[in-house]
C-alpha cells in the first residue's frame, strides 16, 4: 500500500504563504474554522487507503484537502421490519 497522503496534503496548500496549523476543520493558512467543504473524493483510495474532502476557506481564500483514512468496522443487515441490526460474530 502506497502512502502518498502527506504529499497530497501539501498539494492543496502549496500556495499558502505560511502554514499555521494542521488541525481537522481549521484552515492551515489563517486558522479559520468555517471551511466550506466539497463532496468526499475516493481518488486513489485503493492505493492509499485515504479519502479527502476538498475545502475552501471563506476567511482567506485558501483551498485545500482534508484527508481521512477509512477502515472496516462492521456490517449491519436490514431485518424484516426494515431496521438495521449489527451482525453478531460467529
Amino acid at each position: 500500500m502506497k502512502n502518498n497522503v502527506s504529499t497530497k496534503i501539501l498539494e492543496g496548500i502549496e500556495n499558502a504563504t505560511e502554514i499555521t496549523s494542521n488541525i481537522q476543520g481549521e484552515c492551515p493558512k489563517c486558522g479559520g474554522t468555517s471551511l466550506d467543504y466539497g463532496d468526499v473524493v475516493f481518488e486513489d483510495f485503493i492505493d492509499d487507503g485515504a479519502v479527502y474532502f476538498p475545502w475552501t476557506c471563506p476567511d482567506c481564500g485558501a483551498e485545500g484537502r482534508e484527508y481521512y483514512y477509512i477502515y472496516f468496522a462492521t456490517h449491519k443487515v436490514k431485518d424484516k421490519e426494515g431496521y438495521f441490526d449489527e451482525v453478531e460474530k460467529w
